[in-house]
């Protein structure tokens, strides 16, 4: 009996947390492999299904082809599994090398429909394409140290750099997004949409050369902005233009354009900025209640 008790209690512990690695154009790189440095696997998409809880797969130099989005709503890349709060899932450029991701395809080349995963040290190719890095309906992860690079696409639809969207709890931080182009802010560097998304935490980022910088664009509830350079962007900040109500923390940033808040903003607060433009504020319309703004410097040309 207390050996059938202790068999039963090692069948339901958690597996430790393992290392693998990806590693394309290694000689002896395959999927069949054991994941390990020296037997590495060839895809990162294989690596996607087999990452469990705490699992971290280090990706090599390389430019990594992941195909195509089977939907709008799912990268074409992501975890099967989901982490946990204390045992993220983690995928991960290995350090000083140039890690590219590109698709055959569809939208979203990375990112997560599964709670708490990383994705961290990856340049995102979005030539053409109408989303970068995508979070969601998932909790709790984390986009960190990595470029997305658009470019132009004659659209007024959504199309988004890193789009965090139904996935609260969530931080995006020290990464490069610019060129993402269009006819609207619809275009955006960052996109933060619609309900149930709260809580973000969007810092220390270098957001230029899109239409929008961020457009938190629906329900944004106490989502905050701090720390990021915003430069060259159509607009800078683009807040809430639909639904409600939304509110925002803005603080100790660097602008080189506007903010702009709309409807059913109510109790947003902005301190601590930079503003290098004419006013801090861009079109303000559609019922922003409540904004409380203090201790920003704006220098005008």
């Amino acid at each position: 009996m207390m050996a059938a008790i202790a068999l039963a209690t090692v069948l339901s512990s958690p597996l430790p947390a393992a290392t693998y690695y990806v590693d394309q154009d290694h000689p002896l790189a395959s999927d069949d492999n054991t994941g390990t440095e020296n037997s590495p696997w060839k895809t990162i998409n294989h690596a996607a299904k087999v990452l469990r809880a705490g699992d971290t797969v280090l990706v090599k130099e390389g430019t990594y082809d992941v195909g195509a989005s089977p939907n709008w709503a799912a990268p074409a890349v992501g975890p099967a599994n989901a982490g946990t709060a204390d045992a993220p899932i983690t995928f991960q450029a290995c350090r000083g090398h140039q890690v590219t991701i590109t698709t055959s395809g569809g939208q979203a080349a990375i990112g997560s429909n599964r709670d708490y995963v990383v994705w961290d040290g990856f340049a995102v190719d979005m030539t053409d394409r109408i989303k970068g890095i995508l979070i969601f309906a998932a909790r709790g992860c984390v986009v960190r140290y990595c470029e997305v690079e658009g470019n132009y696409i004659d659209s007024g639809d959504n199309h988004d750099g890193i789009r965090i969207e139904r996935a609260p709890d969530c931080r995006i931080h020290h990464n490069v997004i610019h060129g993402v182009k269009g006819n609207s802010q619809n275009s955006a560097g960052i996109k933060v949409y619609s309900k149930g998304v709260k809580n973000v935490m969007v810092e220390d980022n270098y957001i230029h050369d899109n239409t929008a910088g961020v457009f938190d664009k629906d329900f944004g509830v106490v989502n905050t902005y701090r720390r990021n350079y915003f430069t060259r962007n159509r607009t800078d900040f683009y807040g809430n233009n639909q639904g409600g109500p939304a509110r925002y923390f803005i603080y100790d940033n660097v602008f080189d354009g506007k903010i702009e808040l709309h409807a059913s903003n109510t109790g947003t607060e902005i301190h601590d900025n930079l503003v290098r433009a004419r006013s801090l504020a861009g079109a303000w319309a559609g019922g922003v209640t409540g904004t409380k703004i203090w201790n920003n410097i704006v220098i005008s040309k």
